[in-house]
């Protein structure tokens, strides 16, 4: 499931991640792996805190995920600091 993650993470990315010159591209590798980490982290920390009804929610979303949800949220704070 985290390969899967990580390669999903990959490939929406490239604005984001790749394209960035403030990331070095020998770095883009390990900073796709942390936006996965943080991702596959902050789900999981929902879920083992009663979090389902929040992450099936989060997932609810068809174009965007919104970023007031309160897992994407944790998942952002995680990932930036």
């Amino acid at each position: 499931m985290i390969e899967e993650l990580f390669k999903l993470v990959q490939q929406e990315s490239h604005t984001d991640i790749i394209n960035n010159p403030a990331i070095p591209n020998e770095q883009n590798n390990q900073a796709v792996g942390l936006a996965t980490e943080s991702i596959f982290g902050g789900l999981q920390g929902a879920l083992a805190n009663g979090g389902l009804r929040d992450v099936l929610g989060m997932f609810g979303y068809k174009a965007n995920v919104d970023p007031s949800h309160p897992v994407v949220s944790v998942i952002t704070d995680n990932f930036v600091g």
